[in-house]
């Protein structure tokens, strides 16, 4: 049976899926093989941004030739209405100047259903928000698109949980400023992936 390829951005979004494989074993220095369930996973941490997703994804996928690829991990809103700790099962990828990819979504129970802006920087003001959410998204992230990239035809899932609130304070995801800023978002990213995306994905992947 060929593995499915779990993909997040940062450590501290795939260790919780790490504690929870079955017999985790490293094959790489980002890359993990495991189980969950009857169904074996490959599990990367492939680095922050679309760059990174791509290449590192296409790493992996060459390696390891997977039957389906999920990109998971935090998210933040775009539209009034999805608070912190929301799942979002994404319907399609929206990114770039018109591209857009409709995409299948998990099959969980409690998704906020809608499509993703994958995009190369922090969407930080209102203005930027509603150009994005007015092109169909409610969520914007940083991997998808580039690891959608790298699946070609693959089936391609992706799973976020929200972080940001819409209107509220930007993600310092990729802000190099103040380290207690991004030790405080690393620690959020932490536990919303352990008490609510972690627990939705191996119910998921591991049911299969």
């Amino acid at each position: 049976m060929r593995p499915w390829l779990l993909v997040g951005a940062m450590r501290v979004e795939t260790f919780p899926v790490l504690r929870r494989l079955t017999a985790p074993r490293p094959i790489g220095p980002r890359l993990w093989l495991g189980a969950l369930g009857a169904r074996p996973v490959a599990l990367l941490t492939c680095g922050v941004g679309p760059a990174h997703a791509e290449r590192r994804g296409l790493e992996a996928i060459t390696q390891l030739n997977p039957e389906a690829v999920v990109s998971f991990g935090t998210c933040g809103a775009l539209i009034d209405g999805l608070p912190r700790g929301a799942l979002v099962g994404a319907t399609g990828l929206v990114h770039g100047a018109d591209e857009r990819a409709p995409l299948t979504p998990p099959p969980t129970p409690g998704l906020h259903l809608g499509a993703l802006a994958s995009v190369d920087a922090v969407v930080a003001t209102p203005k930027a928000r509603a150009a994005w959410a007015a092109r169909g998204a409610v969520a914007c992230e940083m991997e998808a698109g580039g690891l959608r990239r790298a699946a070609k035809d693959r089936p391609f899932y992706a799973l976020k949980v929200v972080s940001d609130a819409a209107g509220g304070d930007p993600s310092e995801r990729l802000q190099p400023g103040d380290p207690v800023q991004i030790l405080r978002f690393k620690a959020l990213a932490l536990n919303l992936v352990e008490g609510r995306l972690a627990p939705a994905l191996v119910s998921w992947v591991g049911s299969l």
